[in-house]
């Protein structure tokens, strides 16, 4: 699934949209042979952001700092500017933030809202580094014992629900960064009084070079030590259409 979302892939949610419909019938094929599973549908929760306890002005005061990542993928691209990567189950982030375990975070504005994170961070970096894709999935065996029009009836509606959850998340990602901020409408979240900063045109370059720079390589050869035509596939899919 990491293919659907490296560092640097999915800036904005149509690019995620447009580059998880390329490749989803590569994962959905691995996803069978491997799991006996059939991928009804992915959506994202939300578009991936930096949380610090230091205040922080970009991407390179990152230096020297302790980031929670959530994948191998935000590991690879925060260390480019002299950070280490620390993965980290999410309940144990606020209180690590909180302790000094780690400085940073990277998650959803609506999931560190959720969890606290603006109550032991000082500033957030809106700058979208993944979305953090998700899949809906049914076991072969299940799916294949459906009648042909219990399929149709099935996939249809998994298609409009991953629909509405695409459109969700797009609208809940901007009202918890509105909650985050101390700005308004905030609806769904709790208020605080977090500093979003001002996403610099290096900091955006930096995110877009990480693809081949760092996230592509990283994954491509980890993935292609279990599927070997995993990176001609990535490459023949999304690869084609971001003109690789």
């Amino acid at each position: 699934m990491l293919g659907l979302d490296l560092v640097g892939l999915n800036p904005t949610f149509a690019a995620g949209k447009e580059h998880t419909e390329a490749f989803l019938p590569t994962v959905d094929k691995a996803v069978q042979q491997r799991f006996n599973s059939k991928v009804l549908g992915v959506w994202p929760a939300s578009s991936q952001v930096v949380f610090c306890k230091p205040e922080i002005s970009g991407l390179s005061d990152l230096k020297g700092l302790k980031v929670r990542v959530g994948d191998q993928s935000a590991a690879a691209f925060v260390s480019q500017f002299g950070a280490i990567g620390v993965p980290m189950p999410f309940g144990e982030v606020q209180q690590s933030l909180s302790r000094g375990v780690v400085d940073c975070a990277i998650t959803a504005s609506s999931s560190a809202n959720s969890a606290g994170w603006p109550e032991v961070t000082t500033t957030v970096l809106p700058i979208a580094l993944q979305l953090a894709i998700n899949g809906y999935a049914i076991n072969l065996n299940s799916w294949n014992k459906l009648t042909p029009s219990q399929q149709v009836k099935l996939q249809t509606a998994m298609t409009e629900l991953e629909s509405n959850i695409w459109e969700y998340s797009e609208e809940l990602y901007q009202d918890a960064m509105n909650c985050n901020t101390g700005q308004s409408s905030c609806v769904y979240g709790k208020p605080y009084k977090l500093k979003a900063v001002d996403v610099s045109k290096e900091d955006l370059q930096s995110v877009e070079k990480a693809l081949v720079e760092s996230s592509l390589p990283v994954w491509t050869k980890q993935c292609n030590a279990v599927h070997a035509d995993c990176e001609s596939q990535w490459m023949s899919s999304i690869g084609e259409s971001l003109g690789l």
